[in-house]
């Protein structure tokens, strides 16, 4: 498997653990040429801890909000890859990732692998979420978590002086 796609799943798993909802933690890359842009799922701006809202959740997706961040700092002409610690994204984020005109590939975790970190979720809509990313255009590649755990790429975190060929961007840069 190419190292550029560990690192990059990797690195989403990192930035998982950046994120301060109760529920499930996601974290999403956007990797640019040489540039990696960095997203989790985190309560709105208004909230200050996490909270459901008449049971909706007002939290930004990590998709979003790593695609926000490239959309800020880059031109909108580039092609991306979108890494995300989760299953294949909702709907929702799928719509809007297709709205960008900004990426083409997704790498995701399959649902049977996800369920390890999550076991009470519920998958039910992952097929019709396929069918929608193929409509759409945008190619969807779900990878196994061990064998991603157990290939131990080497991801670049903010701070690293090695990290020469990268450039991080994280949330609040």
């Amino acid at each position: 498997m190419d190292k550029g796609l560990i690192n990059g799943m990797l690195l989403a798993r990192e930035s998982a653990r950046s994120s301060r909802c109760q529920r499930r933690r996601i974290g999403a890359v956007v990797h640019t040429y040489k540039t990696y842009y960095i997203g989790y799922n985190s309560p709105a701006i208004v909230c200050k801890e996490c909270t459901r809202l008449k049971g909706v959740c007002p939290a930004v997706h990590a998709e979003v909000s790593a695609i926000t961040m490239c959309l800020r700092q880059s031109h909108r002409d580039i092609i991306a890859e979108l890494f995300v610690w989760s299953e294949i994204p909702c709907l929702q984020c799928l719509s809007f990732i297709h709205q960008t005109g900004l990426i083409y590939n997704i790498y995701c975790l399959t649902p049977e692998s996800y369920q390890v970190e999550y076991p009470h979720l519920c998958y039910e809509d992952i097929e019709r979420r396929r069918v929608f990313a193929a409509d759409l255009g945008i190619l969807v590649h779900e990878l196994d978590r061990e064998y991603l755990l157990d290939q131990g790429g080497i991801y670049v975190v903010p701070g690293n002086t090695n990290a020469q060929h990268s450039t991080v961007h994280t949330p609040g840069q």
